[in-house]
């Protein structure tokens, strides 16, 4: 047993110096981390008007579509399919200038593709990120909900129910903003790209297939916005975009 213990004693003491001494590199790079950025200021189109109260109806309702994903690499049935094949239905008639704008294309059966070709085909595309599938409920838990998780309810200055944060409600704040854009004209320059995937809380499968249809057409994208913190450039920490 000692020498078990001082084996154990000797790898918790290497896995400290290793610590300590990345510690100390991240200590060094923050301190010396900064410097003046070049910024240039840009002139942006003022923002289209968004009727707030629309915009949190349609979320809600979006939430009431059980986009339910449980087992990764599970095909979903015809059976399990139909709440997503109703929120794209849903999604259509909600946004119908969206839809008569932007094209839509269905990649891995259910995940939406959108593209809304810019001005300037030379540029490079930007890609917008969301999913329509949530996790299912916690078993024994649905009492401690104080709304049903389905229900998309507005109660207390809040919206309830699976899919608010994670991630429809980042799916809606795009489309309510495309559709205002539409409605007041705009058009992009740089070619900006909807891509929407059906089954991320399990295995991405959808996202894993966009990509390969990128790849496929040549795609590089500018930037890619997802659900997630910031990305900063570089980090004090490992001197890469972190």
């Amino acid at each position: 047993m000692g020498g078990v213990t001082k084996s154990i004693i000797g790898i918790v003491v290497g896995i400290l110096l290793a610590g300590g001494v990345l510690f100390a590199s991240m200590a060094v790079r923050a301190m010396n981390y900064g410097g003046a950025l070049d910024i240039q200021p840009v002139e942006l189109p003022a923002p289209p008007a968004i009727d707030t109260a629309s915009a949190v109806q349609n979320l809600g309702e979006a939430i009431r579509f059980r986009t339910i994903t449980r087992h990764a690499g599970d095909p979903l049935t015809e059976e399990d399919a139909q709440p997503w094949l109703d929120l794209h239905a849903w999604m259509e008639a909600t946004y119908p200038r969206t839809h008569a704008t932007l094209s839509k294309e269905l990649v891995a059966g259910y995940t939406l593709l959108y593209t809304w070709p810019g001005s300037d085909r030379s540029l490079a595309p930007i890609v917008l990120m969301a999913h329509q599938d949530v996790v299912p409920i916690n078993m024994g838990t649905i009492d401690d909900w104080e709304r049903p998780p389905f229900s998309g309810a507005v109660a207390n200055g809040y919206i309830y129910g699976r899919g608010t944060l994670d991630d429809k409600g980042s799916m809606i704040a795009i489309m309510e903003g495309v559709e205002a854009l539409v409605r007041d004209g705009f058009q992009p320059k740089r070619t900006i790209i909807l891509s929407f995937g059906h089954d991320e809380e399990v295995s991405g499968s959808g996202a894993q297939e966009v990509v390969k249809l990128f790849k496929r057409r040549g795609i590089q994208p500018e930037m890619v916005l997802d659900e997630g913190f910031f990305v900063l450039e570089d980090s004090p920490f490992t001197g890469d975009p972190m």
